[in-house]
């Protein structure tokens, strides 16, 4: 009924759900170079979240005490890839292939029907999609979190979305893990005067471009700022000026002062233009991907450095991560005990089980007592 209503679009049971063939289809059909373009953005993609992957750990404290960090992959992932105006295949090739790459055993898409073309199925079949529906908005969310005749209920849904969809997750978050809050596009460029003005503004236009984003120039150059702004008049359209009404060019008195907006700001996007930037760098702490130089802008890893671009919004990235494999995962915590390590401990433990009023706790210790090297068994 929602798609109804939202989409326009009249689905019934049997066609929510996109068959492989259609993914099949799609890839074989579209252009060459499109597809070449995907597959080495999806390869690149799995080389670095491989390279992400956290080992297991065994550690060895007191004696006779050793506890494990195991990492496990989250069984069943829903992933949302969302509509537009323009399809977003990059999106699904930088989230189905993080959970791919992890070992999630079961990966179902969800992504609004009209954003079902051709280009989007084939990136389906590139990342390796088990199951896809065409469903959008919070319906899709919920259809997720707590299952239907069709979706499968999955245990923790990630994926980028516009403001119905970021409300949608953090109301089913708990039946659900969700990633973090991707909402609207954010960029800030902290600049120097050795930033070339020109690239400062197709840069700060690139994110504007995303509806309801915002764009943000911090600067220690009043020069740059003023001809960044000369260049921004020769561009600006109705559409992109938005973007700068929630952002804007600000002019700092010092580093220390540009800094700390910064990380009070907590970007989605900071790129760093400055001469000595590795000097800049020690100092931000709070930012949901830093790029450096001005050969590595925000466009190119939007698409093509390996890292995801589902990233903290909306000041997030003071307490979260871009996607990576980590959100994917889960650590597990084995304890592991034997009768000299008994010894040592049980005496601190019985000593706080008297203090909080645990009375069985202190006897589950105590029953121990008793036992010695020939008794004891792991």
């Amino acid at each position: 009924d929602y798609t109804r209503l939202y989409d326009g679009v009249e689905l019934n049971a049997g066609s929510l759900r996109i068959p492989r063939e259609e993914m099949d289809a799609a890839y074989d059909a579209l252009d060459r170079t499109v597809v070449e373009a995907m597959e080495f953005i999806h390869s690149l993609v799995e080389k670095v979240s491989l390279g992400l992957l956290p080992e297991n750990r065994l550690l060895e404290l007191e004696r006779g005490l050793q506890i494990c960090v195991v990492w496990k992959p989250i069984e069943c992932v829903g992933i949302y890839i969302p509509g537009g105006a323009n399809p977003y295949p990059s999106t699904i090739l930088m989230t189905v292939t993080l959970a791919k790459t992890v070992g999630v055993s079961r990966i179902v898409v969800c992504t609004p029907p009209r954003n079902v073309k051709p280009v989007v199925l084939a990136a389906m079949k590139i990342a390796g999609v088990d199951e896809a529906f065409r469903v959008g908005g919070a319906q899709a969310i919920a259809a997720m979190a707590y299952g239907t005749e069709t979706i499968p209920k999955v245990d923790k849904i990630v994926g980028p979305g516009g403001l119905y969809v970021e409300m949608a997750k953090r109301v089913v978050y708990g039946d659900v893990g969700i990633d973090l809050p991707a909402g609207p596009s954010e960029i800030l460029v902290l600049a120097d005067d050795s930033a070339d003005p020109m690239l400062v503004a197709v840069d700060l236009l690139s994110q504007a471009e995303h509806s309801s984003s915002s764009a943000i120039l911090v600067s220690t150059s009043e020069k740059l700022a003023l001809e960044v702004s000369k260049v921004l008049d020769t561009m600006v359209d109705s559409n992109t000026l938005e973007s700068f009404k929630r952002g804007g060019l600000f002019i700092a008195d010092s580093l220390e002062e540009a800094v700390e907006f910064v990380n009070s700001y907590a970007p989605e996007h900071l790129e760093i233009l400055f001469e000595k930037p590795e000097e800049v760098l020690k100092m931000i702490k709070n930012a949901g991907s830093v790029f450096i130089g001005s050969l590595t802008p925000v466009s190119l890893g939007d698409y093509a450095t390996g890292v995801s671009h589902v990233l903290p919004t909306g000041g997030a990235a003071r307490f979260s991560s871009g996607l990576n494999p980590l959100h994917f995962m889960k650590s597990m915590i084995i304890q592991m005990v034997d009768l000299d390590g008994f010894k040592t401990l049980k005496r601190f433990a019985e000593v706080m089980a008297n203090i909080e009023g645990f009375k069985m706790h202190y006897n589950a210790l105590k029953a121990r007592d008793s036992l010695n090297s020939l008794q004891f068994k792991r």
